[in-house]
Formats: structure tokens, sequence, C-alpha cells
């Protein structure tokens, strides 16, 4: 993963702004997963890796 450092570095936001952006995503996967890393599993093992990285970039506004 990325630190939220890093990308609030990168997208001129504060280190709370990201956090406080990505805590609804986990949330919904908590809710759906045993753990973040079942998720991951899950994406990449139907090809959908691509489709979680795409809504990452649309959620922080990035393309």
């Amino acid at each position: 993963g990325v630190s939220h450092a890093n990308i609030a570095k990168e997208l001129g936001i504060t280190i709370r702004a990201s956090e406080d952006r990505i805590k609804p995503v986990k949330r919904k996967i908590k809710r759906n997963y045993e753990s973040f890393d079942s998720f991951r599993i899950s994406c990449i093992s139907k090809g959908k890796i691509m489709s979680l990285i795409d809504i990452i970039r649309e959620f922080y506004c990035v393309k």
C-alpha cells in the first residue's frame, strides 16, 4: 500500500483529508470481507484489480 502521507503530498491535501476520504471505503470492505487481504485476493483472482485501481483513482479525483 501507499501511506497517507505520500498520497497527501502527491495530491496536495492533508494527511487527515486522505484518511477521511478512505474511511468509508474501508468500512464497506470490512462488511463484506474478513480482511483487506481477502478483498485484495478476491479482486486479483477475479481479474478485477484494474477496476479497483480505477475506483481508487476516481475516489481521490486522480485520472
